[in-house]
């Protein structure tokens, strides 16, 4: 039920209110945040695992990566949703690039810069991309990153 109510939801802010578009302070950006570390509180590791995936595929949670000069990634747009204090304890965050037709030379990691704080303790991050992806403070405790990518 509180899935589904959060899929409507955002459903409704990406489409009928451009949240993608939406500038950095934006209500419909705080609205979406908010939405979406209360669902992520309240739901069981599967759902939270549902979640991700979907934000994953409709994109407010990537920045988008250039690489500059230097050959070094540089953030050219952070993402429309920080999942920063997220809790996502025991959600399986594995495998979970974006499909589809990403521009030649941009990356998108998972939740670029987005995970500072957040917890992650027994998430499933193996084979995720966290390249570029801010952890300061977050709860690693128990996580897997067996084959994750960008872990220095």
């Amino acid at each position: 039920m509180a899935l589904q109510a959060y899929l409507d939801q955002m459903s409704t802010l990406l489409i009928a209110k451009d949240l993608r578009a939406s500038e950095g302070l934006s209500e419909v950006r705080t609205l979406a945040r908010a939405r979406t570390l209360t669902v992520l509180r309240r739901l069981d590791s599967s759902r939270k695992t549902e979640v991700m995936r979907f934000l994953i595929e409709a994109r407010p949670v990537q920045a988008e990566i250039v690489g500059n000069a230097q050959g070094e990634g540089v953030v050219k747009r952070a993402p429309v949703i920080s999942l920063a204090s997220a809790v996502l304890s025991d959600a399986d965050l594995s495998s979970t690039e974006p499909t589809g037709n990403i521009p030649v030379g941009v990356s998108i990691p998972v939740c670029v810069g987005a995970l500072s704080g957040a917890a992650l303790n027994y998430a499933d991050l193996s084979s995720a991309n966290l390249s570029h992806t801010l952890l300061q403070e977050a709860d690693l405790t128990g996580a897997n990153l067996r084959h994750a990518k960008g872990i220095i």
